[in-house]
């Protein structure tokens, strides 16, 4: 009796070895994008921000950075807005897109981001153009070949433009 339940475990795990392969294999080749970095304003890091991560306007992920120092992964196939709120500054927002990879890349490199926040004490200047900042900053997207570029380029510039040229002339009107 003993040796027919050996038995019928021995073809129970026979039967099952293609499924747990297929587990294992498809568990190894899951594609999560490791977002990594710090942010920072015009004198240090920000201790106490708060990052959220959006997809298609639902909240996914919350987490409070005490060290200005952030981490978090995210599937390869889905875009992402990061979302960057601090006490007296204005937020910052980077959205991510990354194409259904598959196993074209062996290993996904991981994206450093220095986030630059700017402090509402500091630059109350910047008000003025509140709406233009509420923009994301940039549109990171990673190819195929594992490169992180900004999509929308021309658009970063001028929001980055936008903001020089107002703290500029606050510099030179003060």
């Amino acid at each position: 009796m003993k040796n027919l339940y050996t038995l019928s475990f021995t073809f129970l795990l026979a039967s099952l070895m293609p499924a747990i392969v297929h587990a294992a294999t498809t568990i190894h080749h899951e594609t999560n994008i490791l977002i990594k970095g710090h942010v920072i304003n015009e004198y240090d890091k920000v201790k106490h921000v708060k990052m959220n991560v959006y997809n298609n306007g639902k909240l996914l992920f919350s987490q409070q950075i005490v060290n200005g120092k952030f981490q978090y992964k995210i599937p390869a196939d889905i875009d992402v807005m990061l979302e960057f709120e601090a006490i007296d500054h204005y937020t910052k927002r980077i959205a991510f897109s990354a194409p259904k990879l598959g196993e074209s890349l062996e290993e996904i490199p991981t994206l450093v981001l220095t986030v630059q926040m700017y402090s509402l004490t500091a630059h109350p200047e910047l008000k003025e153009i509140e709406d233009i900042m509420d923009f994301p900053s940039a549109f990171i997207r990673l190819d195929r070949n594992g490169n992180y570029f900004d999509l929308n380029k021309k658009q970063s510039d001028i929001v980055n433009n936008e903001i020089d040229e107002v703290l500029h002339s606050a510099i030179a009107s003060s």
